[in-house]
């Protein structure tokens, strides 16, 4: 991975950048890693979610699958185009393009962790208030995850709604 790409992905991943807004309701080599199948250890992801959910008595989340093909998109255009963001390039939030998808959503939230492999992903999640609160909303009832390698790392999507 080229150097200007590491250093802007560890700034947004210190930088805790997520979004938790209420928004109004919307209408081989190494394959990557499709959270609509489970891939690159999206269930390992899901399950440490829910433990943590369920050990605070708070409803477990649903992997939805719509919502991991969106994360999914992001990420790989993320990897695609070399940035780290909640917004694309082309300026759309993790919100217009769950619209695009023609996702309904009345609350919604993004996470973006980019590390060495999913589990150190997930688990600096867990280290950021910010995240976390998306991780343990519980206005929450649905997840899309998405776990992309690129260069020997891996991008980590979290797409949240209610």
């Amino acid at each position: 991975m080229n150097e200007r790409f590491r250093r802007f992905g560890a700034l947004a991943l210190v930088a805790a950048v997520t979004l938790g807004l209420a928004t109004p309701a919307g209408a081989g080599s190494k394959k990557l890693g499709d959270g609509t199948r489970n891939g690159a250890g999206v269930s390992e992801v899901l399950a440490t979610i829910n433990a943590e959910r369920r050990a605070r008595h708070i409803r477990l989340l649903r992997l939805d699958r719509a919502l991991c093909r969106i994360a999914r998109e992001h990420a790989l255009d993320m990897a695609q185009h070399r940035y780290f963001a909640h917004y694309s390039l082309d300026g759309r939030s993790p919100f217009d393009r769950m619209r695009a998808h023609h996702y309904r959503f009345g609350y919604a939230g993004e996470n973006l962790a980019l590390d060495v492999n999913t589990r150190s992903a997930s688990e600096a999640l867990w280290l950021s208030k910010e995240h976390r609160s998306n991780l343990l909303g519980p206005h929450y009832a649905n997840v899309g995850i998405a776990a992309v390698p690129i260069d020997g790392e891996i991008i980590v999507v979290e797409d949240f709604s209610d």
